[in-house]
């Protein structure tokens, strides 16, 4: 990133806050070197079933799918922001 934002010169740089932890490092990453460039982070964009829009999450299967969106909605309720009850997907066979 720091090459870069040597090349590009930018203004403001829009990170995605789904992986919190690099967006923070590229937060400090500017701050250290003293790029004089503005790091903006944006919520998590969202599919219908409450899954992060992700290029990897497209590789999974129907099954994986649907155990991972038991984990984003347990993550959800753990937050407070739902107090619904989650229902845990079927075993296959």
């Amino acid at each position: 990133m720091a090459k870069l934002f040597n090349i590009v010169e930018p203004d403001v740089a829009v990170f995605g806050k789904k992986d919190y932890q690099q967006w923070r490092v590229i937060c400090r990453m500017v701050r250290d070197l003293d790029f004089d460039v503005e790091v903006v982070g944006i919520a998590t964009g969202r599919e219908e079933d409450g899954m992060a829009m992700s290029s990897r999450n497209a590789l999974l299967t129907p099954e994986d799918r649907q155990r991972a969106v038991c984990i984003s909605q347990a993550l959800k309720v753990s937050d407070g922001h739902d107090r619904k009850t989650i229902p845990w997907p079927s075993e296959s066979p």
